[in-house]
């Protein structure tokens, strides 16, 4: 694989910061939809919660992500915190695909 230098503009780093900032304190964090019940789940299991699902499949980053946020702030702080980390993630995901 050869790699290259990649001249990303300043102001393409801004605005794509203040983008991915402004749509995290516009959005509502989703609990009870698709996978992010489970991933939920997931996390109260690996901070010692009795749940009964095997998630035996789910890939576990994710979820010690979210058990280190539960374990640090109260749940319903953790949820917002956590789409600051999502939209943190598609800040960085912007410029491994750039």
């Amino acid at each position: 694989m050869i790699l290259r230098k990649i001249n990303i503009p300043f102001q393409l780093i801004i605005i794509l910061f203040l983008l991915n900032t402004a749509l995290a304190f516009y959005a509502t964090p989703v609990i009870d939809f698709g996978d992010a019940g489970t991933y939920i789940e997931f996390s109260k299991k690996l901070l010692g919660e009795k749940i009964e699902l095997n998630l035996a499949h789910r890939s576990p980053l994710y979820s010690i992500l979210l058990a280190l946020i539960f374990k640090i702030s109260a749940i319903p702080k953790a949820f917002f915190i956590t789409v600051f980390l999502q939209y943190g993630l598609l800040f960085i995901t912007s410029f491994l695909v750039f």
